[in-house]
């Protein structure tokens, strides 16, 4: 959804606005984890946001010396649990990567 220009900065009827910002899909965050996010609410929602983008997210999980990616994830109460290739865990730390080139898959 485009705001409208005042009309004193608009040059003609068609000229269109900016269009919003593209959100931040990328992060480096760990426990715990903030309500928000550059403006979007932290969780599963915004974590499943970004993997439908394209990137990958990687964790870290307390006592497991890899990193592990993350698939899906939800609230389990007032804990955010992350689904890998362990199952269910939760996660010390989450960041996003571009590709998972460098990475032991």
């Amino acid at each position: 959804m485009f705001r409208p220009k005042s009309a004193n900065t608009r040059q003609a009827p068609t000229d269109l606005d900016q269009p919003p910002p593209e959100p931040v899909l990328d992060f480096d965050l760990t426990r715990p984890w903030p309500e928000k996010y550059f403006g979007q609410r932290f969780g599963p929602g915004f974590l499943r946001k970004v993997l439908r983008s394209g990137r990958y997210i990687l964790c870290e999980i307390e006592g497991v010396p890899e990193q592990w990616s993350v698939s899906d994830a939800r609230w389990e109460g007032t804990v955010l649990e992350v689904y890998t290739l362990q199952g269910w865990r939760i996660a010390d730390r989450l960041w996003t990567v571009e590709t998972l080139k460098g990475f032991k898959v």
